[in-house]
């Protein structure tokens, strides 16, 4: 349950990804009714991997109340490069 409400916290809807799954899932403390919990996704990893697509790698921590860490993971997945112009950059002209 805290692994699924803690990742759903900060969970996005990229649709140009594939995840490999979950790696170093580690519960570190009870969490209890009542608690209140948050977390931190920390960039850890970017490498090319396929033409089109990089490995991309990510830490989450899960803590309750003030600051106490209960669930420690990193997520695995491979995700569509993004264009380097950035979104909007204008068009070359030729």
């Amino acid at each position: 349950m805290v692994f699924s409400v803690g990742l759903g916290l900060v969970a996005t809807n990229c649709v140009n990804a594939f995840s490999y799954g979950y790696d170093k899932l580690r519960f570190i403390k009870p969490v209890f009714i009542g608690d209140t919990i948050y977390t931190i996704k920390t960039d850890l990893e970017k490498s090319p991997k396929y033409p089109e697509m990089g490995l991309y790698r990510a830490s989450y921590e899960v803590f309750k109340n003030a600051g106490e860490l209960v669930l420690y993971c990193e997520h695995l997945q491979t995700v569509k490069y993004r264009d380097p112009k950035g979104p909007g950059a204008p068009a070359k002209i030729a």
